[in-house]
């Protein structure tokens, strides 16, 4: 059973964000309002691109992006070194929380079960070593954690998943990808030959759509043909 992370198991603290924006304005000496501006435009032009091509934009093409949008040079690679520091730090500071209260129940309940769980995370300004910490620290333990800035390339590209079931040692009809982005994560997942599933909070759960996260042990598309070997 492989997971995205964000808008699917964890969702990102908006003091962070907020942090960010405060960090990279004053690493870029630049009014806070307008960098955040910046930076949210960095977000969707990368993030866009992304779901194009599957190509990973990670912090110092998200940080180019937003300086050229500013008009002003982008940090040296000590400011930037320094830069990616804060940012960890501030990200420890305030740290995501589980999409669902129930979280840790629904994964031991699967981990119960016999199914092997594992993590596929496009990143951003978030590095997977901290996506990965973070987990860590809210005992969302996994069994393979594949991350884009790690890997080179990001969803929907079909080599995250290749990647996914060559680590994991399980033909790719045999996990199953939940995550809440319809193209990076079912389209992608679905493209590469896993079984998919859309996580939509509020919606009913059918046989392609994921209501709750706490409906997946009992998931048709989890007991049967899927589960993992």
């Amino acid at each position: 059973m492989s997971f995205d992370v964000w808008g699917t198991l964890l969702r990102g603290n908006p003091d962070y964000k907020v942090r960010r924006v405060a960090c990279v304005a004053t690493a870029l000496g630049t009014d806070p309002e307008a960098s955040g501006r910046a930076l949210d435009d960095a977000d969707d032009a990368l993030d866009g691109a992304t779901l194009r091509t599957g190509t990973q934009y990670g912090v110092a093409e998200r940080l180019a992006h937003a300086a050229g949008a500013l008009g002003v040079p982008g940090p040296d690679d000590a400011a930037f070194a320094a830069l990616e520091a804060r940012l960890a730090a501030e990200f420890r500071r305030h740290p995501p929380t589980p999409t669902e209260p129930d979280l840790l129940a629904t994964l031991a309940r699967l981990r119960s079960a016999g199914l092997r769980l594992a993590v596929v995370s496009n990143t951003g300004f978030v590095p997977g070593r901290e996506v990965h910490r973070a987990l860590v620290r809210l005992g969302l333990r996994v069994d393979h954690q594949i991350f884009s800035d790690e890997v080179g390339f990001a969803k929907p590209s079909p080599r995250v998943f290749a990647r996914l079931a060559t680590v994991a040692a399980c033909r790719p009809a045999g996990i199953v990808h939940v995550g809440d982005n319809e193209w990076a994560d079912v389209a992608g997942a679905a493209g590469a030959g896993l079984g998919a599933l859309w996580y939509r909070p509020g919606h009913p759960t059918d046989e392609g759509i994921l209501g709750r996260l706490a409906d997946l042990p009992d998931h048709p598309m989890v007991t049967g043909r899927h589960r993992v070997s």
